[in-house]
Order: structure tokens, then sequence, then C-alpha cells
């Protein structure tokens, strides 16, 4: 799947999500705290950082020389690489930052099964 339709999914799910947040009542600070992080994960932790040509890995500057060993569609497209994020951001007690990480890259791992 081309990356300006993997952006678009993104765009469309955190709108969703948005709404989702309005509709209970979420605190403003918790909806700018994931609407923060989805950002973070969409531009710059994207699951694509492991593909040759991605628009994330040049977002990233040099850090993208970390994923030049990886291949592309492994570890970084696995659910449990997602969870253990999850839980790394669950240690410090941002819920918001984990949803936002966890939510965004799983619109992409799941666009990616379907299209």
């Amino acid at each position: 799947m081309k990356g300006i339709n993997h952006d678009r999914g993104y765009i469309f799910a955190l709108c969703l999500l948005i709404t989702i947040f309005l509709y209970f009542h979420i605190s403003i600070y918790e909806l700018t705290q994931v609407f923060l992080f989805w950002v973070i994960g969409t531009l710059y932790l994207s699951p694509d950082l492991d593909a040759r040509y991605s628009r994330s890995k040049l977002r990233i500057g040099h850090f993208r020389y970390l994923f030049i060993f990886t291949k592309h569609r492994g570890f970084m497209h696995n659910l449990i690489f997602g969870i253990f994020i999850c839980v790394i951001m669950g240690y410090f007690g941002y819920w918001g930052a984990r949803l936002g990480i966890l939510g965004s890259a799983m619109v992409h791992i799941i666009f990616d099964s379907i299209f």
C-alpha cells in the first residue's frame, strides 16, 4: 500500500477516535495527548521504518541507520512489537501516549493486511 493511503487511513481513524472521545466527554488533556502521540506515531514511528524507501525513515534523520539491518514487514509489523511499545509507555503513566502510538501502528498493520 502506498504511503499516502496510509496517511489517509491514519487521519480517518484519528478523526473517528476524536469523535468517540468527544462523545464520551474525555478530558482535553487526554485528548491532546492521544492526538500528539498519534501524529508522532504516524510521522516518525511508523511500522514502515524498515522499508527501503520510507518517508518516516527520512524524517527521523540519522536514527534511520538503526533500521538498516531489518527486513521490510519484519518485526516492525508485528503486534508484539506494538504491545512492547505500549508497555513501555504505560510504565511512564501515559495512557494517551500508549493509545496514540499503538493506535497508529495498528491502523498501519490492519491496512497492510487488508489492502
